[in-house]
């Protein structure tokens, strides 16, 4: 939060009372675009995850470390170890 203030005391200094409200909408913008990319990207994550797990089956533990592995993987992707036969 103290960078706020530093900025503040920047725009003061450069450019005046004036350019407060300027610096405080494009402030805003900056955080709003941000929001945007940060939900847009995580909407990629969620759609990618569920068309891995629709499409492959459910993934697999490895039984040696433990990591999770991806339904069509057929070693772990930590330690190299073959997936279990099904059964």
């Amino acid at each position: 939060m103290e960078w706020v203030i530093v900025a503040i005391v920047i725009v003061l200094f450069f450019g005046g009372a004036k350019k407060i409200p300027e610096f405080a909408q494009s402030l805003g913008r900056a955080r709003g675009e941000y929001e945007r990319g940060k939900m847009d990207v995580e909407r990629e994550i969620a759609a990618e995850r569920a068309k891995s797990t629709a499409s492959g089956g459910p993934s697999w533990n490895c039984a040696k470390c433990g990591a999770q592995a991806g339904a069509d993987a057929a070693f772990c992707p930590k330690c190299g170890t073959a997936k279990p036969a099904a059964g």
